[in-house]
């Protein structure tokens, strides 16, 4: 793996998500329970679904061969030992109500 490749694009990622961030959040998000229990509350968003698309497509056109697992989607699985896991944003239910302690979680391993 080039890692100089690798850096520049962790270094460059979170300012294209805040641009991102910015321009879908003029809407209010629609919020879905991913539970299957009626009884729990487990929130997801379109944005949290918006978020991982958005991060499963930079990658997908730096790093075409990696793996990538999220919360949102189908494991893409590929051939070589990189993967990346993302969690589109951590900490929707504070996403939701509009405490700005979340987050987007974004990892590479090498298996």
């Amino acid at each position: 793996m080039n890692y100089k490749k690798t850096f520049g694009f962790l270094k460059k990622l979170p300012n294209k998500l805040n641009s991102f961030y910015f321009k879908k959040s003029k809407k209010k998000p629609v919020i879905f329970n991913k539970a299957k229990n009626i009884k729990n509350f487990d929130p997801v968003t379109n944005m949290d679904r918006a978020f991982e698309k958005f991060i499963r497509g930079e990658i997908n056109r730096k790093f075409p061969e990696d793996s990538i697992i999220g919360e949102e989607y189908k494991k893409k699985v590929s051939k070589n030992d990189y993967m990346w896991s993302i969690d589109p944003i951590d900490g929707t239910r504070a996403f939701v109500i509009g405490v700005p302690t979340w987050s987007n979680l974004i990892s590479l391993s090498f298996k």
